[in-house]
């Protein structure tokens, strides 16, 4: 999807992971999501994800990614270019568990 830089002044196309519920993203076109970036970060917000931990989105040479759950930003759908494929249900715990942690 084009996921904006933080001072909007560009975006790149990019994995992010919905979290907004399945409740909200029935009744709203707009989702609410977080990036994941291939850049290495170390900020405690960040999850450190691979290939075992979602399967289909760490691919070569980018073995393992990360998820910026600090980095939170509510997009159109019309933005997704696709949907890959489903976080097993403890790394989307954790993701909205930093969230929480932000706020």
């Amino acid at each position: 999807m084009s996921v904006p830089f933080t001072d909007f002044s560009d975006y790149k196309v990019r994995p992010a992971m919905v979290v907004s519920n399945t409740t909200y993203n029935r009744l709203h076109i707009d989702h609410v999501f977080v990036p994941i970036t291939s850049e290495e970060q170390t900020d405690i917000y960040d999850i450190a994800i691979t290939d075992e931990d979602i399967p289909r989105l760490c691919k070569a040479p980018y073995l393992e990614q990360w998820i910026c759950c600090d980095k939170v930003f509510l997009a159109e759908t019309t933005l997704v270019k696709k949907f890959i494929v489903a976080a097993p249900s403890e790394i989307v715990r954790d993701v909205l568990g930093r969230i929480r942690q932000v706020f």
